[in-house]
């Protein structure tokens, strides 16, 4: 009993974690780099954030000084650190925009890495004690205790998992774009998420989840805006769609033939001709014809960039000739 109630509480916890890592992160290697990154910069954080506390001299104070002082420090410490991976990140973003034409990672897929090695990291350190209690020989609540306690301590590790995803996308977006208020509400949400989990000592579970998972959802809300998601994106996001994938290895030919075929089959298949049917056909048609275009743009940008660096090596023959 006590081994399912192990994995029920890990999987709580990190269920959705290890779905975020296999579905989103896992194919690209720049972005599990990030994940790697960003764990080790919340572990720095955890180290600076203890010396700080060993080197103030918190434990001399009041218990309840003490907690609350201490779980500031700590924060104060990770969003210290969030700005730190930032800095790094932009460098290490600009480096590769250098190498190579274009952008290889998406700066937002970017900034959500970082938050799932943050709020992973946090995680593990906040519920892996317990989880190593919970495998046996007794189960907690049994005597003395709740035993709502694992329950409880799985469901904030999900909740502080989430709150960092969406607390990197929206403190990146606000560094970028030099808002303030959106930077406010990363440090004090994160300070009231924090010092709410000082009630679980109390016994008063509900009163420490529910209110951080209100959190969740309005940080969520501003992280889905500062990623640049509107109320019709996510509309179309749960509607069917016509998906042409445009490959450089075919003609453009080819590509226009393959898209003309998936635009006459919808047709086929909606043969009552309904407005939103026509709509979406008018969009993925826009859509197509966009992504043929950019992809002209980019072979032009080849073709020139080749010219370019034929003149400069006839250039070159030609004035070592002229100086031998």
């Amino acid at each position: 009993m006590t081994l399912c109630e192990f994995f029920g509480c890990a999987f709580i916890g990190f269920g959705p974690a290890i779905a975020m890592l296999t579905l989103t992160i896992a194919q690209d290697p720049v972005l599990v780099i990030i994940v790697f990154g960003s764990g080790f910069f919340w572990l720095l954080s955890s180290l600076v954030s203890s010396g700080l506390w060993l080197l103030i001299g918190l434990t001399s104070m009041a218990h309840t000084i003490h907690l609350v002082l201490s779980v500031t420090l700590s924060v104060l410490c990770q969003e210290g650190f969030r700005y730190l991976l930032y800095l790094t990140m932009k460098m290490f973003n600009n480096g590769l925009n250098n190498m190579f034409d274009s952008n290889v990672v998406n700066w937002k897929m970017m900034s959500y890495a970082a938050g799932v090695g943050f709020g992973v990291m946090s995680g593990v350190f906040s519920v892996v004690n317990v989880l190593a209690d919970a495998v046996g020989p007794a189960t907690v609540g049994l005597k003395t205790g709740s035993d709502k306690f694992l329950l409880a301590s799985a469901s904030l590790a999900f909740c502080f998992v989430l709150l960092h995803v969406f607390w990197s996308v929206i403190f990146f977006h606000a560094v970028d774009t030099a808002n303030f208020a959106k930077i406010s509400w990363v440090i004090v949400t994160h300070l009231l998420a924090s010092t709410l989990t000082l009630l679980n000592t109390s016994g008063h579970y509900s009163a420490v989840v529910i209110p951080n998972y209100v959190i969740v959802l309005l940080t969520a809300g501003i992280a889905f805006r500062a990623a640049g998601g509107t109320l019709n994106s996510l509309k179309s996001s749960f509607s069917p769609r016509i998906v042409v994938r445009c490959h450089e290895s075919r003609s453009l030919e080819q590509n226009r033939k393959i898209a003309r075929e998936r635009l006459l089959t919808l047709l086929d298949n909606h043969i009552n001709g309904e407005d939103s049917v026509e709509a979406q056909i008018k969009r993925e048609t826009k859509r197509v014809s966009d992504i043929i275009s950019e992809m002209k743009r980019e072979r032009r940008e080849k073709i020139r960039k080749l010219k370019e660096s034929v003149a400069n090596a006839k250039k070159t023959s030609n004035d070592s000739q002229e100086n031998s």
